[in-house]
């Protein structure tokens, strides 16, 4: 299982139509779209295994306050799998069928969405436009929907999509800022040798990776 922005190439084959007829080219893959790409992997599969409670005796109508399910990144810090968190939260009941329902890569994708929990609100120190980008990325990715298009990666849809277009002021703009915003989120998220690796391959955005290391959230 790959850690967070890893990849072996840093490129992509990318299938589009021209005169009718679908064509694929191999592109470059950036490590913001690869990070942005993971982490709608992970939360769908996650949202699919809690999906399951009920088949495990568990129905969601009966949750206490204390054992709301995990909602987004900002959460995911809690989703601890094969155990309860010290916390409990989520509780062990719900970690039993994240573990039995994803096996192998449920601790894999929980790191994913703890690492990019962390470097999400620090969106909100980027200049300028920095807590625009936030907002934006927390309403089509998080609060919205993503469906997965062959060759074409994740698209989004439904009410968080048109919230973030109105942010952004257009589906141009808004795909734009989200581009940008998941570029200095992949700076912040990914572990050391795997940054190395990606700007080593020129899939790093290079103001992004300077902006980080200005603040010392990457070392030089």
């Amino acid at each position: 299982m790959r850690a967070l922005g890893q990849h072996d190439t840093y490129a992509r084959l990318v299938v589009s139509v021209v005169g009718g007829q679908s064509e694929a080219r191999q592109r470059s893959y950036p490590l913001g779209a690869i990070v942005h790409d993971q982490f709608h992997q992970a939360q769908k599969s996650i949202l699919a295994a809690l999906a399951g409670l009920s088949e495990d005796g568990y129905e969601l109508e009966d949750l206490s306050p204390g054992e709301q399910l995990p909602a987004g990144p900002e959460t995911a810090a809690y989703i601890v799998v094969g155990g309860s968190h010290p916390r409990d939260y989520p509780n062990a009941r719900i970690s039993r069928v994240l573990d039995r329902a994803l096996g192998a890569v449920s601790v894999r994708y929980s790191d994913w969405l703890s690492r990019v929990g962390v470097a999400l609100p620090m969106l909100a120190q980027y200049e300028p436009l920095g807590g625009t980008m936030l907002d934006i990325v927390t309403a089509a990715c998080i609060k919205g929907q993503a469906r997965l298009r062959l060759g074409q990666g994740w698209r989004h849809e439904g009410e968080g999509q048109k919230l973030a277009m109105e942010i952004a002021g257009g589906e141009g703009a808004m795909l734009r800022a989200m581009a940008a915003a998941w570029e200095i989120v992949g700076v912040l998220a990914v572990a050391g040798d795997v940054l190395a690796a990606a700007e080593a391959a020129g899939a790093v955005d290079a103001k992004s990776l300077a902006w980080a290391r200005a603040r010392g959230y990457v070392p030089a």
